[in-house]
Protein backbone atom coordinates (compact mmCIF):
# COMPACT_ATOMS: atom_id res chain seq x y z
CA UNK A 1 0.00 0.00 0.00
CA UNK A 2 2.79 2.44 0.81
CA UNK A 3 4.29 1.82 -2.63
CA UNK A 4 0.92 2.48 -4.27
CA UNK A 5 0.53 5.75 -2.33
CA UNK A 6 3.97 6.93 -3.44
CA UNK A 7 3.37 5.90 -7.05
CA UNK A 8 -0.13 7.32 -7.58
CA UNK A 9 0.64 10.41 -5.48
CA UNK A 10 3.46 11.35 -7.81
CA UNK A 11 1.67 10.31 -10.99
CA UNK A 12 -1.43 12.43 -10.37
CA UNK A 13 0.26 15.49 -8.84
CA UNK A 14 0.25 17.45 -12.09
CA UNK A 15 -3.43 16.64 -12.68
CA UNK A 16 -4.35 17.84 -9.19
CA UNK A 17 -2.37 21.04 -9.71
CA UNK A 18 -4.08 21.84 -13.02
CA UNK A 19 -7.53 21.16 -11.56
CA UNK A 20 -6.80 23.43 -8.58
CA UNK A 21 -5.64 26.31 -10.72
CA UNK A 22 -8.55 26.03 -13.16
CA UNK A 23 -11.40 25.46 -10.71
CA UNK A 24 -10.20 28.16 -8.31
CA UNK A 25 -10.49 30.64 -11.17
CA UNK A 26 -13.93 29.36 -12.18
CA UNK A 27 -15.27 29.36 -8.62
CA UNK A 28 -14.18 32.88 -7.77
CA UNK A 29 -15.18 34.53 -11.05
CA UNK A 30 -18.28 32.53 -11.97
CA UNK A 31 -20.75 35.20 -10.78
CA UNK A 32 -19.06 37.82 -12.97
CA UNK A 33 -18.98 35.46 -15.95
CA UNK A 34 -22.73 34.83 -15.56
CA UNK A 35 -23.34 38.58 -14.97
CA UNK A 36 -25.02 37.80 -11.65
CA UNK A 37 -22.47 39.43 -9.36
CA UNK A 38 -24.66 42.41 -8.46
CA UNK A 39 -27.60 40.17 -7.53
CA UNK A 40 -25.50 37.70 -5.53
CA UNK A 41 -23.46 40.39 -3.80
CA UNK A 42 -26.62 42.27 -2.78
CA UNK A 43 -27.52 39.43 -0.40
CA UNK A 44 -26.61 40.04 3.27
CA UNK A 45 -23.66 37.71 3.86
CA UNK A 46 -20.13 38.50 5.08
CA UNK A 47 -17.54 38.50 2.32
CA UNK A 48 -15.42 36.01 4.25
CA UNK A 49 -18.23 33.46 4.07
CA UNK A 50 -18.10 33.55 0.28
CA UNK A 51 -14.31 33.16 0.25
CA UNK A 52 -14.41 30.28 2.74
CA UNK A 53 -17.25 28.59 0.82
CA UNK A 54 -15.27 28.69 -2.41
CA UNK A 55 -12.18 27.30 -0.69
CA UNK A 56 -14.23 24.50 0.91
CA UNK A 57 -15.81 23.72 -2.45
CA UNK A 58 -12.33 23.35 -3.92
CA UNK A 59 -11.37 21.11 -1.00
CA UNK A 60 -14.40 18.95 -1.79
CA UNK A 61 -13.23 18.62 -5.40
CA UNK A 62 -9.80 17.57 -4.11
CA UNK A 63 -11.34 14.99 -1.78
CA UNK A 64 -13.34 13.48 -4.65
CA UNK A 65 -10.25 13.31 -6.86
CA UNK A 66 -8.19 11.72 -4.09
CA UNK A 67 -11.02 9.23 -3.53
CA UNK A 68 -10.93 8.29 -7.22
CA UNK A 69 -7.13 7.92 -7.05
CA UNK A 70 -7.53 5.68 -4.00
CA UNK A 71 -10.09 3.48 -5.77
CA UNK A 72 -7.78 3.24 -8.78
CA UNK A 73 -4.92 2.10 -6.59
CA UNK A 74 -7.13 -0.46 -4.84
CA UNK A 75 -8.32 -1.88 -8.18
CA UNK A 76 -4.72 -2.26 -9.31
CA UNK A 77 -3.89 -4.10 -6.08
CA UNK A 78 -6.86 -6.45 -6.49
CA UNK A 79 -6.01 -7.16 -10.13
CA UNK A 80 -2.55 -8.24 -8.99
CA UNK A 81 -3.99 -10.52 -6.32
CA UNK A 82 -3.17 -8.30 -3.35
CA UNK A 83 -6.08 -8.34 -0.89
CA UNK A 84 -4.55 -6.76 2.23
CA UNK A 85 -6.18 -3.38 1.65
CA UNK A 86 -5.05 -0.79 4.21
CA UNK A 87 -7.76 1.84 3.94
CA UNK A 88 -6.53 3.64 7.04
CA UNK A 89 -3.09 4.01 5.48
CA UNK A 90 -4.66 5.41 2.30
CA UNK A 91 -6.52 7.96 4.42
CA UNK A 92 -3.40 9.03 6.34
CA UNK A 93 -0.92 8.75 3.49
CA UNK A 94 -2.83 9.95 0.43
CA UNK A 95 -5.35 12.35 1.99
CA UNK A 96 -2.94 13.54 4.69
CA UNK A 97 0.78 13.34 3.96
CA UNK A 98 0.46 13.64 0.16
CA UNK A 99 -2.73 15.69 -0.10
CA UNK A 100 -1.99 18.37 2.50
CA UNK A 101 0.14 20.45 0.12
CA UNK A 102 -2.76 20.54 -2.36
CA UNK A 103 -5.26 21.57 0.31
CA UNK A 104 -2.97 24.47 1.22
CA UNK A 105 -2.52 25.40 -2.43
CA UNK A 106 -6.30 25.35 -2.91
CA UNK A 107 -6.78 28.09 -0.32
CA UNK A 108 -3.92 30.12 -1.76
CA UNK A 109 -5.40 29.80 -5.27
CA UNK A 110 -8.78 31.11 -4.12
CA UNK A 111 -7.19 34.05 -2.28
CA UNK A 112 -5.07 34.97 -5.31
CA UNK A 113 -8.14 34.88 -7.55
CA UNK A 114 -10.03 37.14 -5.12
CA UNK A 115 -7.31 39.77 -5.45
CA UNK A 116 -6.73 39.21 -9.17
CA UNK A 117 -8.51 41.51 -11.69
CA UNK A 118 -9.37 38.52 -13.92
CA UNK A 119 -9.14 34.75 -13.75
CA UNK A 120 -6.40 34.33 -16.37
CA UNK A 121 -4.02 36.67 -14.60
CA UNK A 122 -4.81 34.89 -11.33
CA UNK A 123 -4.09 31.49 -12.89
CA UNK A 124 -0.72 32.75 -14.08
CA UNK A 125 0.14 34.16 -10.65
CA UNK A 126 -0.76 30.88 -8.90
CA UNK A 127 1.36 28.91 -11.34
CA UNK A 128 4.31 31.28 -10.84
CA UNK A 129 3.93 31.04 -7.05
CA UNK A 130 3.89 27.24 -7.26
CA UNK A 131 7.05 27.21 -9.39
CA UNK A 132 8.73 29.80 -7.16
CA UNK A 133 8.04 27.74 -4.04
CA UNK A 134 9.71 24.73 -5.66
CA UNK A 135 12.90 26.77 -6.23
CA UNK A 136 13.16 28.18 -2.69
CA UNK A 137 15.41 25.35 -1.40
CA UNK A 138 17.82 25.91 -4.31
CA UNK A 139 18.17 29.53 -3.18
CA UNK A 140 18.98 28.53 0.40
CA UNK A 141 15.46 29.01 1.81
CA UNK A 142 14.87 25.50 3.12
CA UNK A 143 12.97 26.06 6.35
CA UNK A 144 9.39 24.79 6.30
CA UNK A 145 8.23 27.81 8.31
CA UNK A 146 8.21 29.86 5.09
CA UNK A 147 7.96 27.31 2.27
CA UNK A 148 4.15 26.95 2.33
CA UNK A 149 4.32 23.17 2.31
CA UNK A 150 4.66 20.30 4.74
CA UNK A 151 7.65 17.93 4.92
CA UNK A 152 7.51 14.50 3.38
CA UNK A 153 6.72 11.70 5.81
CA UNK A 154 8.10 8.36 4.62
CA UNK A 155 6.11 5.37 5.78
CA UNK A 156 7.72 2.20 7.12
CA UNK A 157 6.02 -1.17 7.51
CA UNK A 158 7.92 -1.50 10.77
CA UNK A 159 6.84 1.64 12.67
CA UNK A 160 4.47 3.52 10.35
CA UNK A 161 5.25 7.22 9.98
CA UNK A 162 7.32 7.03 13.18
CA UNK A 163 8.98 10.27 14.29
CA UNK A 164 7.99 11.98 11.03
CA UNK A 165 4.38 12.23 12.20
CA UNK A 166 4.96 15.06 14.70
CA UNK A 167 6.56 17.54 12.26
CA UNK A 168 3.93 16.66 9.65
CA UNK A 169 1.05 17.36 12.06
CA UNK A 170 2.68 20.49 13.54
CA UNK A 171 3.46 22.07 10.17
CA UNK A 172 0.07 21.11 8.77
CA UNK A 173 -1.56 22.96 11.66
CA UNK A 174 0.81 25.90 11.22
CA UNK A 175 0.02 26.35 7.52
CA UNK A 176 -3.70 25.75 7.99
CA UNK A 177 -3.71 28.62 10.47
CA UNK A 178 -1.87 30.70 7.89
CA UNK A 179 -4.60 29.78 5.42
CA UNK A 180 -7.13 31.10 7.91
CA UNK A 181 -5.27 34.43 7.93
CA UNK A 182 -5.21 34.42 4.13
CA UNK A 183 -8.98 33.93 4.04
CA UNK A 184 -9.32 36.81 6.52
CA UNK A 185 -7.26 39.00 4.21
CA UNK A 186 -9.38 37.94 1.24
CA UNK A 187 -12.48 38.90 3.25
CA UNK A 188 -11.13 42.47 3.43
CA UNK A 189 -10.40 42.64 -0.31
CA UNK A 190 -13.37 40.71 -1.67
CA UNK A 191 -15.12 42.74 -4.40
CA UNK A 192 -18.88 43.17 -4.00
CA UNK A 193 -21.00 43.98 -7.04
CA UNK A 194 -19.25 45.36 -10.10
CA UNK A 195 -15.50 44.96 -10.58
CA UNK A 196 -13.67 47.25 -8.18
CA UNK A 197 -9.99 48.23 -8.63
CA UNK A 198 -7.61 46.90 -5.97
CA UNK A 199 -6.72 50.40 -4.76
CA UNK A 200 -10.36 51.13 -4.02
CA UNK A 201 -10.82 47.78 -2.31
CA UNK A 202 -7.90 48.59 -0.02
CA UNK A 203 -9.70 51.77 1.04
CA UNK A 204 -12.96 49.90 1.60
CA UNK A 205 -11.20 47.23 3.66
CA UNK A 206 -11.11 49.57 6.66
CA UNK A 207 -14.88 49.43 6.90
CA UNK A 208 -14.73 45.64 7.38
CA UNK A 209 -12.35 45.79 10.35
CA UNK A 210 -15.02 45.05 12.94
CA UNK A 211 -14.12 44.12 16.56
CA UNK A 212 -15.21 40.52 15.92
CA UNK A 213 -13.01 40.31 12.82
CA UNK A 214 -10.00 41.78 14.65
CA UNK A 215 -10.54 39.40 17.56
CA UNK A 216 -10.73 36.37 15.27
CA UNK A 217 -7.60 37.38 13.36
CA UNK A 218 -5.77 37.96 16.65
CA UNK A 219 -6.66 34.47 17.88
CA UNK A 220 -5.52 32.92 14.59
CA UNK A 221 -2.26 34.89 14.68
CA UNK A 222 -1.55 33.87 18.29
CA UNK A 223 -2.22 30.19 17.55
CA UNK A 224 -0.08 30.38 14.45
CA UNK A 225 2.72 32.00 16.45
CA UNK A 226 2.52 29.29 19.13
CA UNK A 227 2.63 26.44 16.63
CA UNK A 228 5.38 28.19 14.66
CA UNK A 229 7.36 28.67 17.86
CA UNK A 230 6.99 24.97 18.65
CA UNK A 231 8.32 24.10 15.19
CA UNK A 232 11.19 26.60 15.51
CA UNK A 233 12.13 25.19 18.93
CA UNK A 234 12.34 21.67 17.52
CA UNK A 235 14.28 22.65 14.40
CA UNK A 236 16.53 25.52 15.49
CA UNK A 237 16.92 25.21 19.27
CA UNK A 238 17.04 21.46 19.92
CA UNK A 239 18.90 21.02 16.62
CA UNK A 240 21.48 23.04 14.73
CA UNK A 241 19.69 24.30 11.62
CA UNK A 242 21.99 23.87 8.60
CA UNK A 243 20.97 24.52 5.00
CA UNK A 244 22.28 22.48 2.09
CA UNK A 245 24.58 25.30 0.91
CA UNK A 246 26.28 25.47 4.32
CA UNK A 247 26.63 21.69 4.38
CA UNK A 248 28.28 21.67 0.95
CA UNK A 249 30.62 24.45 2.06
CA UNK A 250 31.43 22.49 5.22
CA UNK A 251 32.26 19.38 3.17
CA UNK A 252 34.36 21.39 0.71
CA UNK A 253 36.35 22.88 3.60
CA UNK A 254 36.90 19.38 4.98
CA UNK A 255 38.30 18.19 1.65
CA UNK A 256 40.58 21.23 1.37
CA UNK A 257 41.91 20.75 4.90
CA UNK A 258 42.40 16.98 4.94
CA UNK A 259 42.58 16.13 1.25
CA UNK A 260 46.37 15.66 1.51
CA UNK A 261 45.73 12.53 3.64
CA UNK A 262 43.92 10.76 0.81
CA UNK A 263 46.86 8.50 -0.04
CA UNK A 264 48.30 8.27 3.47
CA UNK A 265 48.47 4.78 5.01
CA UNK A 266 45.78 3.91 7.56
CA UNK A 267 45.76 1.14 10.15
CA UNK A 268 43.65 -1.95 9.56
CA UNK A 269 41.23 -3.57 12.00
CA UNK A 270 42.43 -6.95 13.27
CA UNK A 271 39.59 -7.64 15.71
CA UNK A 272 36.41 -5.89 16.76
CA UNK A 273 34.24 -6.20 19.86
CA UNK A 274 31.30 -3.81 20.05
CA UNK A 275 27.92 -3.32 21.74
CA UNK A 276 25.17 -1.08 20.40
CA UNK A 277 22.13 -0.13 22.51
CA UNK A 278 19.14 1.22 20.58
CA UNK A 279 16.44 3.41 22.15
CA UNK A 280 13.80 3.85 19.41
CA UNK A 281 11.38 5.87 21.52
CA UNK A 282 14.10 8.35 22.43
CA UNK A 283 15.66 8.26 18.95
CA UNK A 284 19.15 7.66 20.31
CA UNK A 285 21.80 4.97 20.41
CA UNK A 286 24.89 4.20 22.42
CA UNK A 287 27.91 2.36 21.04
CA UNK A 288 30.70 0.89 23.18
CA UNK A 289 33.56 -1.32 22.13
CA UNK A 290 37.21 -1.89 21.37
CA UNK A 291 39.18 -2.65 18.23
CA UNK A 292 42.70 -3.92 17.60
CA UNK A 293 44.40 -1.78 14.94
CA UNK A 294 47.57 -2.81 13.12
CA UNK A 295 49.95 -0.87 10.91
CA UNK A 296 50.21 -2.96 7.72
CA UNK A 297 52.24 -0.35 5.85
CA UNK A 298 56.04 -0.51 5.72
CA UNK A 299 56.33 3.00 7.10
CA UNK A 300 55.80 4.07 10.75
CA UNK A 301 52.78 6.23 11.57
CA UNK A 302 53.50 9.37 13.57
CA UNK A 303 49.81 10.15 14.19
CA UNK A 304 46.32 8.73 13.68
CA UNK A 305 43.34 10.93 12.79
CA UNK A 306 39.70 9.95 13.32
CA UNK A 307 36.88 11.86 11.63
CA UNK A 308 33.55 11.54 13.45
CA UNK A 309 30.05 12.67 12.60
CA UNK A 310 29.01 16.01 14.06
CA UNK A 311 26.04 14.31 15.75
CA UNK A 312 28.16 11.92 17.79
CA UNK A 313 28.64 12.62 21.49
CA UNK A 314 32.01 11.36 22.72
CA UNK A 315 32.19 9.95 26.24
CA UNK A 316 35.34 7.88 25.75
CA UNK A 317 37.77 7.76 22.84
CA UNK A 318 41.25 6.46 23.62
CA UNK A 319 44.11 4.36 22.25
CA UNK A 320 46.21 2.32 24.68
CA UNK A 321 44.55 4.21 27.56
CA UNK A 322 45.70 7.55 26.11
CA UNK A 323 42.69 9.83 25.40
CA UNK A 324 42.51 11.28 21.93
CA UNK A 325 42.61 15.06 21.60
CA UNK A 326 40.09 17.09 19.63
CA UNK A 327 42.17 18.48 16.79
CA UNK A 328 39.41 20.23 14.83
CA UNK A 329 36.11 21.01 16.59
CA UNK A 330 34.51 22.35 13.40
CA UNK A 331 35.05 19.10 11.49
CA UNK A 332 35.02 16.89 14.63
CA UNK A 333 38.46 15.39 13.88
CA UNK A 334 40.31 13.63 16.73
CA UNK A 335 44.04 13.01 16.92
CA UNK A 336 46.21 10.29 18.47
CA UNK A 337 49.95 11.05 18.57
CA UNK A 338 51.98 8.32 20.30
CA UNK A 339 55.28 9.04 22.01
CA UNK A 340 56.98 6.80 19.46
CA UNK A 341 55.64 6.40 15.89
CA UNK A 342 53.56 3.28 15.32
CA UNK A 343 56.04 0.91 13.70
CA UNK A 344 55.20 -1.45 10.85
CA UNK A 345 53.33 -4.47 12.21
CA UNK A 346 52.69 -2.82 15.59
CA UNK A 347 49.21 -2.89 17.11
CA UNK A 348 47.19 -0.55 19.30
CA UNK A 349 43.82 -0.85 21.03
CA UNK A 350 41.09 1.66 20.27
CA UNK A 351 38.37 2.01 22.94
CA UNK A 352 35.23 4.08 22.51
CA UNK A 353 31.97 4.98 24.18
CA UNK A 354 29.84 7.11 21.84
CA UNK A 355 26.25 8.33 21.77
CA UNK A 356 23.96 9.54 19.01
CA UNK A 357 20.92 11.62 19.98
CA UNK A 358 18.28 12.97 17.57
CA UNK A 359 16.31 15.64 19.45
CA UNK A 360 13.45 17.63 17.99
CA UNK A 361 12.30 17.26 14.40
CA UNK A 362 14.33 15.30 11.85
Amino acid sequence: TRLMITTVGGAFSLVLLMVLIYYAAELVHREQQARLQQIVDATPYPSGIMVAAKALALWFVLLMMLAVITLTAIVIQLLHGYTHLELGLYARGLFGAVGMDFFLLAVLSVVVQVVSPNKFFGMLVVLLIFIGLRFLPDLGFEHYLYRFEVPSAPYSDMNGFGHYAKPLIALSGYWLLWCGLLVAGAHLLFARGVAVPLRQRLKQARNRLTPMFIGGVTVLALLMGLVGGYVFYNTNVLNEYVVEMDLEEHNAEYEKTYGYLKRSPVPEIMSLDTEVDLYPQERRLRSRGRAQLVNRSPEPMAELLFSLSQDLQVSTLSINNQPLTLLDATQNVWQYRPQDPLAAGATVTLVWDLGWLNPGFP
